[in-house]
């Protein structure tokens, strides 16, 4: 955070002149060196359990895929924010907003902690999407997996089939990131924006299976509940993920 305050908008290379103008700010550049440093790191560690030699890491980063780019989308926002009411509209938007970046953060933080690594090797978090960048090894594609099955676990448990966390990977060499990194970036997202297109493919069973008839519908999710799942006055009934995001809503 003191990093990015005070360095953020200072530019990478201070020779800058008329001709040539740095784009890169001196925080992103720390950050993402930080970031490979880290990746190397855990890779020599498992691969190579640190039997090399420092003029090694220039012939793994060309001849070897010692990194990994880790994209992830959470597909069913617009639907879960925007699917509310007339009544409390503004207060649910807000809580709803409000629960989703929670999520998000909360999703980034597993999977780093699951995988051992610090929060520098986030490169980009925003609207339910994020990038990592990690070791290319099968611990972490292991940490990964583990990760996101929890996390689609609870929401499955909670949302049904509202959201859903989808990933993807993509292993990079060194001088792919150097000569091609958007086509990199862009590689993982569409892995990960097929991955959505199968969503619960293993639970579909689930969603197929016929269910007792609901006496009660909330109004401001549509979710399908029964009675001592609702709360509230009788013309205001709520299911309790609605009446408690409702709350938030009303304090923030």
């Amino acid at each position: 955070r003191i990093l990015r305050k005070h360095l953020y908008n200072v530019p990478e290379d201070t020779s800058a002149t008329d001709q040539f103008v740095g784009g890169t700010s001196l925080y992103w550049h720390l950050k993402i060196t930080a970031a490979l440093a880290v990746s190397m790191y855990y890779y020599v560690k498992h691969i190579y359990d640190f039997k090399w030699q420092c003029e090694d890491v220039e012939r793994i980063e060309i001849h070897e895929r010692p990194y990994m780019l880790v994209a992830g989308d959470v597909s069913g926002i617009q639907r879960f924010v925007y699917r509310v009411p007339h009544r409390r509209a503004l207060r649910l938007l807000r809580a709803r907003s409000f629960f989703l970046e929670l999520l998000s953060e909360t999703m980034i933080t597993k999977i780093l902690e699951k995988s051992g690594y610090p929060r520098v090797n986030l490169l980009y978090s925003g609207g339910g999407t994020f990038l990592l960048l990690l070791a290319n090894t099968d611990k972490e594609k292991l940490a990964i997996n583990q990760a996101v099955k929890e996390v689609n676990d609870y929401l499955w448990q909670h949302f049904r089939d509202d959201l859903f966390l989808a990933v993807a990977y993509h292993e990079v060499s060194g001088k792919e990131l150097i000569d091609a990194a958007g086509e990199a970036i862009s590689s993982v997202r569409e892995t990960a924006n097929s991955v959505k297109q199968e969503r619960w493919r293993e639970r579909l069973g689930e969603l197929f299976r016929a269910k007792p008839v609901p006496q009660e519908e909330c109004p401001a999710c549509g979710a399908k509940c029964s009675p001592h799942d609702m709360t509230g006055s009788e013309d205001e009934r709520l299911c309790r993920l609605c009446a408690r995001l409702s709350d938030l809503g009303h304090k923030l």
